[in-house]
């Protein structure tokens, strides 16, 4: 295909139709990233308005939210127990 473009507004025109057709052709196909269910204890303790990590332990100490261990170094919080507490915190 050859495009021989003469003046401005054919190119404002070319790269119009252009832009247009691109986004025709990805709309809808963007989703939102989920978010993951398994955070880490600094995302965890972002997710706990900021808490420092010295009372995340203390909250898995007490029972509270469960830890979940992968590996001797590595932890994970899950998602929806760090948000069950939030939940039983706030009924309280």
């Amino acid at each position: 295909m050859e495009l021989i473009i003469t003046n401005a507004d054919q190119l404002q025109t070319f790269i119009t139709e252009a832009v247009k057709s691109a986004l025709s052709i990805h709309s809808g196909s963007f989703q939102p990233t989920a978010q993951p269910d398994f955070l880490t204890e600094t995302a965890a303790c972002e997710f706990l308005a900021n808490c420092s990590k010295h009372t995340l332990y203390k909250l898995v100490k007490e029972g509270k939210i469960k830890r979940i261990r992968l590996g001797q170094r590595r932890t994970a919080y899950s998602r929806a127990d760090l948000t069950a507490y939030l939940n039983r915190g706030a009924a309280k």
